[in-house]
C-alpha cells in the first residue's frame, strides 16, 4: 500500500513540475519569437529603405522563414492589403500564426500592419522605427524579467505537486 502512495506522489509531483516546466518553456517560445520579429522588422527597415520594396513582395520574402513570424507574414501576404480590414484583423493574424507576444508587443504590430499603406516610405520607416521601439522595449523588459519568472514557475509547479500531496496524503 506504501508503495502505491510513493508512485502516486511521484505522479503528481513530476506532473506539477511538468507543468511548471512548460510555462518556463512558453515563455522561452516567447523571448525567440520576439527576437525574430526584431530582426524581420529590421530587415524590413533595410528593405524599405534602400531597395524601395513593396510591402506585398516583402511579406512574401519575410514568409519564407520556417517560423511563426514567417507564418504570420504568410498570412500577410495572401491577404488584400489595399481593401480595409475588419478590427481584429491582425490580431486573427497573429493568433493564426501562432505567435505568443506580450500585449504591448502585439498592439505595436498590429498598429504598424494596420497603418501600412497610408503613408509614403519615409512615413512607413518612421512608423516602422516606432514600431521597433516599442517591440524592442517590451522584449528588454520580458529578458530582464526572463530568468526569475522561468524558476518561478518551474519551482510553483514542484512545490504545488508537494503541496497536492499534503493534502491527499
Amino acid at each position: 500500500m506504501n508503495y502505491i502512495k510513493l508512485v502516486g506522489a511521484m505522479i503528481i509531483v513530476c506532473s506539477t513540475a511538468w507543468v511548471g516546466i512548460n510555462a518556463s518553456g512558453d515563455l522561452h517560445r516567447t523571448m525567440a519569437q520576439m527576437q525574430s520579429l526584431l530582426s524581420a522588422l529590421n530587415r524590413m527597415d533595410c528593405e524599405i529603405r534602400y531597395a524601395r520594396t513593396p510591402f506585398p513582395k516583402l511579406c512574401r520574402v519575410l514568409g519564407e522563414e520556417k517560423s511563426e513570424v514567417g507564418r504570420f507574414f504568410r498570412i500577410l501576404s495572401c491577404s488584400d492589403m489595399t481593401q480595409k480590414r475588419a478590427d481584429g484583423w491582425t490580431r486573427t493574424a497573429v493568433k493564426n500564426a501562432g505567435l505568443a507576444l506580450p500585449s504591448g508587443a502585439q498592439l505595436a504590430l498590429e498598429e504598424f500592419i494596420d497603418s501600412f499603406g497610408k503613408y509614403d516610405a519615409d512615413g512607413q520607416a518612421k512608423l516602422l522605427h516606432l514600431a521597433q521601439s516599442r517591440i524592442s522595449l517590451e522584449s528588454a523588459q520580458l529578458e530582464q524579467d526572463f530568468r526569475a519568472r522561468a524558476r518561478m514557475y518551474r519551482l510553483l509547479g514542484a512545490c504545488a505537486g508537494i503541496a497536492l500531496i499534503i493534502l491527499v496524503i
